[in-house]
């Protein structure tokens, strides 16, 4: 599809923004409206042509855009009709005249559809091509027709990877609906669907039904080794955002907006053109999205879901960008103030939060501060502290941690040197000094008490090294020496290395840093501990690759596991996220509809049972044997209505990768919880949350060959 192959590819590359200023970075759209329609089977659109109008006006006469080219209607001048071959032109002659920091923006309005993948792409998670419902998406063309005409997701992927390849930053706006219902008819709010029936473009049932037999034949598996492969950054010098209307089960709307106006309107295009009215700087796409979703609500819109994927930390026709940052924003619900997060963006009951304005990305000026009141693994309820009672609270306004004043037990830290087979304090000059002014405002904290520490940097006097190791080895460590240590999770520091004080002190604050976020998932998989609760709505479930219940959580390298996931709930969808946690405080976010981790799960038809979903497929590596736990957080959409964003969260593991095998004893926090949990090795856990995110926890081991 579009949207999966567009998520999945903007993934694999990364921003590199121009250090400097430039004299004028070229700003050229390409604004395409398919509003007339040449098949009778077809639709037409008018608010397509009226998309394109309306952006027309903003680019050139609001937004100083260099050059607008425009398809749409169909009128005696053939050339700027949006028939299939035009299209094909622009984007070519766009490619071509686009260079380094081009801002480039491009609008396709009008209908979609979804057709097979060809069975010559025998692998639908294909990195090429990655379509895990067994379906491309298309662009309908004003002369599509039949099977003809139409323009694949691999088209305008190919389009977009040109333009990137020049250095120019895209944003590209899908005011289209690629898949949903099937109905064509206009109901009494005069909407009307932005969708085809693959029926009209000469797909037959029979033909669709065979792609979703592909799907659950389960045509897709993947490794730990392919998923690193496609992790690997890929560096650029352009980037690229999308702006999709609607999510791949549901149907964009045409409709008269303003109301009473009796315009025609594409939904997303009309609320977007609104917003960037006025907006001329300092706002990123990140900021855009949060604002379009509240417009959604203030127009009384719960359908459908608009979501966004790309350089989102970028301004809007910009070259600046912003490092990205916790989801922590503040919104109002009723009379409630509400910051976004929750207990996996750290916060707890006590949590006091700086609010900044959403321009304000370096954090210079804080509004005021809230005080976290109720908290849950994705949002908290937040009261002004006293001295910001009167504060303007701005919607969506950034948030950042100022301190944890309860429900927070901080990390200890242990200053050590080794003599001999006797601890000792680390001399106060030089490497100790620079750690502990590394850690003066953190919640860490460091002291030089061997006997009451969490986790233990030690210099090893010996040899001139030192190692970051978990407090409770280091009665180990002084018994047996190093060699006792390369099964536990630790990070070394060469003796070359410790004369650079500031760089050893960021590590060490880097890898904490990684226990600290590891142990909020931990406490979500424990809180998530009691058994599944049969009237929840969404359930997950682990079969073997011959469909059968796993009836033993002790995997074998090679076995294949497919996580399966059913939404009962009949009239509202779930998002979901899975995170995989492994014993070396790694976390990575895996499966999900692009291979990121993130995924919907439909609600369930009030004519037929609920259809379990293949949401994560993976294949236990020869060489990777080891405890790991799953957690999979399942929200409502109306609840939340962006698409989750817990990227954040991903980590590699702690220092050093070491192998255990494991019948050996458990060593961390995580694997002693795993090992507890492997008793009832085939029951998902759940917890369900203040605002109904549901969590669900799974854990296995896997022996070595």
């Amino acid at each position: 599809m579009i949207v999966n192959r567009l998520i999945l590819w903007m993934a694999l590359y990364f921003t590199v923004v121009s250090s400097g200023e430039v004299a004028h970075a070229e700003r050229i759209a390409l604004l395409i409206g398919c509003s007339d329609y040449q098949s009778e089977k077809i639709d037409d659109l008018p608010g397509a042509a009226n998309d394109v109008l309306a952006f027309k006006q903003l680019l050139e006469n609001e937004l100083d855009f260099d050059r607008v080219t425009t398809l749409t209607g169909w009128t005696d001048d053939v050339a700027t009709r949006p028939t299939h071959d035009r299209i094909h032109d622009a984007f070519e002659q766009l490619i071509e005249s686009a260079s380094l920091d081009s801002q480039v923006f491009i609008l396709l309005s009008g209908h979609g559809t979804n057709v097979p993948v060809p069975e010559s792409q025998a692998n639908l998670l294909d990195v090429s091509n990655p379509e895990p419902d067994g379906l491309n998406e298309a662009f309908l063309p004003a002369d599509a027709h039949a099977d003809e005409n139409l323009i694949l997701d691999d088209q305008i992927g190919q389009w977009l990877d040109q333009l990137q390849e020049k250095g120019s930053h895209v944003w590209i706006v899908f005011d289209c609906c690629h898949s949903g219902t099937m109905t064509r008819s206009v109901g009494a709010s005069d909407e009307v669907p932005r969708y085809v029936s693959p029926s009209v473009v000469g797909v037959s049932a029979e033909v669709l039904e065979a792609a979703r037999q592909r799907v659950e034949k389960g045509a897709n598996v993947s490794s730990e080794d392919e998923a690193k492969e496609l992790a690997k950054p890929r560096q650029s010098k352009g980037s690229v955002v999308a702006f999709f209307a609607a999510k791949a089960h549901q149907t964009e709307a045409e409709l008269i907006r303003p109301k009473n106006s009796g315009i025609k309107r594409g939904l997303l295009a009309y609320h977007l053109e609104q917003e960037l009215r006025g907006r001329k700087s300092g706002i990123t796409y990140g900021d855009l999205s949060r604002a379009l979703i509240s417009r959604y609500q203030a127009d009384g819109r719960r359908h459908p879901s608009p979501f966004w994927a790309g350089d989102l930390n970028r301004e809007v026709f910009g070259l600046r960008s912003w490092p990205e940052q916790k989801p922590m924003f503040l919104s109002r619900e009723g009379d409630a103030l509400v910051v976004s997060g929750g207990r996996l963006a750290g916060l707890n009951q006590g949590t006091v939060l700086e609010v900044f304005a959403p321009s304000d990305k370096a954090h210079e000026t804080p509004i005021g501060t809230v005080e976290v009141k109720t908290v849950n693994a994705t949002s908290a309820i937040v009261e002004p502290t006293e001295s910001s009672v009167a504060a303007n609270w701005p919607n969506n306004g950034s948030c950042r941690i100022l301190y944890h004043e309860s429900d927070r037990t901080p990390l200890r830290l242990s200053l050590l040197a080794l003599s001999g087979s006797a601890l000792k304090p680390l001399p106060p000059e030089g490497l100790a000094t620079a750690i502990r002014q590394q850690f003066k405002d953190s919640s860490i904290l460091v002291n030089d008490e061997s006997n009451d520490c969490d986790w233990a940097f030690v210099l090893l006097e010996e040899t001139g090294d030192a190692v970051l190791v978990l407090g409770e080895e280091l009665q180990r460590l002084l018994q047996n020496g190093m060699s006792s240590l390369e099964k536990i999770p630790q990070a070394r520091f060469k003796k070359s290395d410790l004369g650079d004080v500031a760089k050893i002190a960021a590590e060490i604050e880097s890898n904490l840093t990684k226990v600290e976020k590891w142990s909020n998932l931990n406490k979500l998989m424990v809180a998530a501990g009691a058994e599944l609760d049969p009237n929840q709505d969404v359930r997950i479930e682990a079969r073997a690759a011959d469909g059968l219940l796993i009836g033993d959580s002790q995997l074998k390298p090679g076995e294949i596991v497919e996580l399966r996931a059913t939404n009962k709930n009949l009239s509202r969808d779930y998002w979901y996220v899975i995170l995989q946690l492994n014993s070396h405080y790694g976390i990575g976010l895996v499966g999900g509809e692009n291979g990121l981790g993130v995924g919907t799960l439909r609600h369930a038809p009030r004519t037929a049972p609920p259809r379990p979903q293949p949401i994560y497929r993976f294949r236990c590596n020869d060489d990777a044997s080891g405890s790991f736990g799953l957690i999979v957080i399942a929200m409502n959409t109306r609840d939340h209505p962006h698409t989750p964003n817990f990227g954040f969260l991903r980590q590699e593991n702690f220092g050093a990768v070491v192998n255990r095998h494991t019948t050996e004893s458990p060593t961390t926090e995580f694997e002693r919880l795993l090992n507890g949990t492997l008793k009832s090795p085939t029951k998902f856990r759940n917890q369900q949350g203040l605002d109904r995110p549901q969590i669900l926890t799974w854990t296995w081991t896997v022996s070595p060959p």
